[in-house]
Order: C-alpha cells, then structure tokens, then sequence
C-alpha cells in the first residue's frame, strides 16, 4: 500500500500494542525501548510523544538495525535517538 509506503500507518502485533497501552506515554517524557527492532513500539511510542519528548531506541541485535532505523525514518518523527 502505498500508504503503508509512506508511513501513514504500520502494522503491529499484539505485544507492541500492549506495551504502548501499558505505558501510556505522555508528550515531554524520555522513554528509552531498549529492544526496539523492527520498530512497532517505538513509532507508537514516537506517536504518542508527538513534537516533545525523546524516545531512545536500542536494539541490542545488529542484524535488527537496518528495520528499525527504516522504520522510524518512515514514520517521520525527529523525536529519537
């Protein structure tokens, strides 16, 4: 989908969104996901942070950091490290 495409929406698997509902991000706070990859939980959780906050993504297995970093630059958001 061409939406897809443009990081208009992602597809999640249950256990990213129970963590996002769990932690109930606030705008301003630093979240640091130390298991970040392929990049669920991070780009909801850059959602919720919107244009404050920081969000630090680890990714702890190299082989996993090419899908993490497409995946938050397709979601735009310049809240993460």
């Amino acid at each position: 989908s061409p939406y897809y495409g443009a990081g208009e929406w992602y597809v999640q698997d249950a256990g990213s969104l129970l963590a996002d509902a769990l932690l109930d991000v606030q705008p301003g706070e630093t979240v640091l996901d130390l298991c970040a990859a392929p990049g669920g939980k991070s780009t909801a959780i850059a959602e919720r942070l919107g244009s404050t906050g920081c969000l630090v993504a680890n990714e702890p297995v190299a082989g996993r950091l090419d899908a993490l970093r497409f995946n938050l630059a397709r979601h735009g958001s310049a809240r993460y490290v």
